[in-house]
């Protein structure tokens, strides 16, 4: 069951109980006023009548006992009644008149055959009890007292038609169904119209749902309204947005996996294809000198590339496990220790690199920053031109380092890939001279241990800028 549906169900319901209870106790509270009214007037003049007839029976009893010619105390009393029948003049109005033993002796009424009196049972003098019976479709209110006439009891009844109220009280309920009906179509047309708008924005929700399990992940909604479902569905698309951005970043994850997977496969196929066919042909081939050294010369080279390639990956995951202990260095003397170790690259290429600037202090993993200046300056070195120059700036007022080279440089498609694992710009240059493609991965890997920002400015054909900004004068990440 839709929600919209059981709001309209339900304030249906609630519009009925409600509509219905206080017509009843409307209805009822009139009903019981108008009864109780009823019952009071009857009771007067029940009261009214037997005052009358009780003032003539000290009369009556007197004249029977001065004359022979009177009629009897029961043909008094009928007689009386007669009158008071008479001078009533209401089709709601009846008297009865019953002897000691509870037998009619007079009556002006049609329906009293074979209807029990209890009302007539344990009647006592100066009492009077009253009922309210249903006789057929109509109703009555009895109220009987005795009479005293001449040593003789007579059960006095007095009867009032009391269905015109009963009536009154069906049509009430008749005309009140009537316009709840009317009222019911126009409320559920209402309803209907309200619990729809209401629960639109949870449909779209639904819909938007639906759509990005089937892999829309871009798919929003648009509700405006300051409600709950208002701040329901800015939360959703605040969600959805975070889904997003994860899936994204976890396909981009992925894709570079993939690459990675296949560079690998690459990079180590180059150099095992060279070995296993050196070692093929030296085997096959008859014994050279000259050729046997060229052999093992490949075979050893390749063989340095894996190796260095397996030390690169182990550094890549050795840096997500290990805890290093971080301590205040110089800069100008890790980039001078690099250069040293880079002397022989840098001669071969008789490449001028100058070192300037004020030196300043940075709390840092000595090895791991040696290995992260190395790898800038080698890319540097690979990317230069002979004879060209290299120039390492160091600022101390905005903690950055500046590494430029005067090389072939690269466009943004390549800026934006250099960090990715095994990425090459130029393949055949990098691996010739034994590069694996994985020093500026791991370059970003120490750059996050210490809270070093990477910028690269390039442009092909003229060099490129790698500004280094260090932020870490508060000790670092000393947690890695």
């Amino acid at each position: 069951m839709k929600i919209w549906f059981k709001l309209y169900l339900f304030s249906i319901i609630l519009f009925s109980l409600i509509f219905w209870i206080t017509v009843f106790v409307i209805i009822e509270t009139f009903h019981n006023n108008t009864l109780t009214q009823q019952v009071t007037n009857s009771l007067n003049e029940h009261q009214n009548i037997y005052n009358g007839i009780n003032m003539d029976i000290p009369a009556y009893e007197k004249l029977q006992r001065y004359s022979r010619d009177t009629l009897s105390s029961t043909q008094t009393l009928v007689s009386s009644f007669n009158v008071y029948a008479s001078n009533y003049n209401s089709d709601n109005f009846y008297l009865e008149l019953y002897n000691d033993k509870q037998e009619v002796i007079f009556s002006n009424t049609n329906f009293i055959d074979n209807i029990s009196r209890e009302d007539l049972n344990n009647l006592k003098p100066n009492t009077r009890q009253y009922i309210i019976k249903d006789i057929g479709d109509r109703s009555y209110i009895f109220i009987s007292s005795i009479l005293k006439f001449s040593d003789d009891n007579y059960y006095f009844s007095y009867i009032y038609d009391l269905t015109n109220i009963y009536d009154e009280r069906s049509e009430q309920y008749n005309f009140t169904l009537k316009l709840y009906l009317c009222f019911l179509v126009v409320f559920m047309f209402l309803m209907f119209i309200i619990s729809n708008f209401l629960t639109k924005p949870l449909s779209k929700l639904t819909q938007a749902t639906i759509k990005i399990t089937k892999g829309k992940y871009s798919e929003r909604v648009s509700v405006r309204s300051g409600d709950e479902i208002g701040i329901l569905a800015d939360n959703f698309n605040h969600m959805a947005d975070e889904i997003s951005t994860k899936i994204d970043k976890l396909q981009e994850q992925n894709n570079e996996k993939q690459r990675f997977i296949e560079n690998l496969t690459h990079e180590l196929r180059t150099p095992l294809t060279s070995i296993i066919g050196y070692a093929d042909y030296l085997q096959r081939s008859k014994y050279d000198e000259k050729v046997f050294y060229e052999g093992l010369e490949y075979i050893h080279k390749e063989g340095q590339r894996l190796q260095q390639l397996s030390f690169k990956l182990m550094d890549l995951l050795l840096i997500k496990k290990d805890s290093f202990e971080f301590q205040k260095y110089g800069i100008k003397d890790i980039c001078s220790q690099s250069i040293g170790t880079l002397r022989p690259k840098i001669l071969e290429k008789s490449i001028d690199i100058e070192l300037i600037g004020d030196d300043f202090e940075c709390y840092m993993e000595q090895d791991l920053m040696q290995v992260f200046f190395i790898n800038f300056i080698e890319n540097a070195i690979r990317a230069s031109y002979e004879d060209s120059r290299i120039i390492i700036s160091i600022d101390s007022n905005n903690q950055q380092v500046t590494i430029t080279d005067y090389g072939i440089g690269m466009d943004q498609e390549n800026i934006d890939k250099i960090f990715e694992p095994f990425y090459m710009i130029d393949k055949s240059r990098t691996r010739s001279e034994n590069g694996a493609g994985l020093g500026l991965a791991l370059c970003t890997k120490i750059a996050e241990f210490h809270h070093i920002k990477i910028d690269v400015v390039s442009e092909l054909n003229k060099g490129t800028s790698i500004v280094l900004t260090f932020n870490n004068n508060q000790g670092g990440n000393q947690d890695a």
